[in-house]
C-alpha cells in the first residue's frame, strides 16, 4: 500500500520498504470490488489543487465507511501503515476507498501532484488537495513557504520519481488542540504534531503493474536523488521534444496557410480575367451616341 517516512521536518526522513506482500494483495482486491459494492460511499469526482477548495473529510464520515468494511480490510491497512498515527491511518483508509482507488485513472491523467493531508484532531475532520510538482518544487525552493507548509526534499523527489499510474505521493500533518493549564487553546485548528511523507501503492490492476509498483517502493533512500535527477532529465528533455514538435507544427501550418492564400489569389486573379475576356464590347454607334449626348 505505501511507504510510511516521517518527513526530515520532524524526525528525520527514512523509507521503509514493506516487508509483507501479501497485506497489499489483500487491500488491492478489496479496493476492487468496494466502488461496485459501495457506489453510494464513493466520493464524487473533484480535484482541488489549492487549500481554498480543498476536500473536507470528517471523522463521522469515516467512521460510516468503517463500518462497511471487513476485518480483514482493517488489518490488512493497518499492518501496511503501521508507523503511521491512527487518525492519518483512518483517512488514508478512506481516501483510498472512496476517493483515490474509484478516480484513479483520472488522477493520473492530471500529471505529477503531492497530496496534502492535514489532519485537524479538534475540529474532526481532514483536509486534502493536491499542489502540482511545479509549486512542490517551488514552495520547497522558499525557505519560509518550507516551514510553513512542512514540504520537504523528499517530497519533491519523491513527486519527481513516483509511478504515476499506480503510485500517489502523500504528505501528511496532524495538528492536536493544545492544552494550556487545562485549558484548551482557543485555536481549534491547533499546533502541528506529527508530519510525514509516503509513496501509496496497491492501485495496480495487474500484477504487471502491482510489481512494478513495489519495485519502485524498493529504492534505496541514497538512490532517490539520483532518480531523482534522471526523472527531471528526462521529462526536461520530452518537454523540449514536445516544444520542437509544436514550433514545427505551426511552422507548417502557417506556411500552409500562406500556400493557401497565394493558390486562393492566383485563383481570384484568373477568375478576374476570365471575367473580363467574356465582357461584351460596346457598339461603336453607342459610344457615339453617347459621348455626343443622344441618350
Amino acid at each position: 500500500m505505501g511507504s510510511a517516512v516521517p518527513n526530515e521536518t520532524a524526525t528525520g526522513w527514512k523509507e521503509t520498504v514493506p516487508q509483507a506482500i501479501e497485506p497489499l494483495h489483500v487491500l488491492r482486491d478489496f479496493l476492487c470490488r468496494w466502488p461496485e459494492d459501495n457506489p453510494k460511499l464513493v466520493h464524487k469526482w473533484v480535484f482541488p489543487t489549492t487549500r481554498r477548495d480543498c476536500m473536507r473529510v470528517s471523522f463521522r464520515n469515516i467512521q460510516r465507511v468503517e463500518s462497511q468494511v471487513s476485518s480483514q480490510y482493517h488489518d490488512a491497512i493497518r499492518t501496511v501503515l503501521v508507523d503511521l498515527p491512527m487518525n492519518v491511518v483512518r483517512v488514508v483508509s478512506y481516501l483510498c476507498l472512496c476517493y483515490l482507488h474509484p478516480h484513479h485513472k483520472n488522477i493520473s491523467q492530471q500529471g505529477r501532484h503531492l497530496l496534502m493531508i492535514k489532519v485537524y484532531e479538534g475540529r474532526a475532520e481532514a483536509h486534502c488537495w493536491f499542489i502540482p510538482l511545479k509549486e512542490v518544487v517551488a514552495g520547497y525552493a522558499q525557505t519560509s513557504e518550507v516551514l510553513k507548509q512542512g514540504v520537504s526534499l523528499n517530497d519533491v523527489q519523491l513527486v519527481e520519481t513516483y509511478d504515476v499510474s499506480t503510485v500517489f505521493a502523500l504528505h501528511m500533518e496532524t495538528f492536536v488542540v493544545v492544552n494550556d493549564g487545562g485549558r484548551a487553546h482557543a485555536n481549534t485548528w491547533g499546533e502541528c504534531n506529527w508530519c510525514g511523507g509516503m509513496a501509496l501503492h496497491a492501485l495496480a490492476q495487474s500484477e504487471e503493474a502491482f510489481e512494478k509498483s513495489q519495485m519502485f517502493a524498493m529504492v534505496p533512500d541514497d538512490e532517490m536523488p539520483r532518480l531523482a535527477a534522471e526523472k527531471h532529465e528526462k521529462r526536461e528533455k520530452r518537454a523540449r521534444r514536445k516544444a520542437n514538435q509544436k514550433a514545427k507544427k505551426t511552422e507548417a501550418a502557417l506556411a500552409q496557410a500562406e500556400e493557401e492564400r497565394r493558390a486562393r489569389e492566383e485563383e481570384e486573379a484568373t477568375a478576374l480575367a476570365a471575367r473580363k475576356a467574356n465582357l461584351i464590347p460596346v457598339h461603336e454607334s453607342l459610344v457615339e451616341a453617347l459621348a455626343k449626348g443622344r441618350l
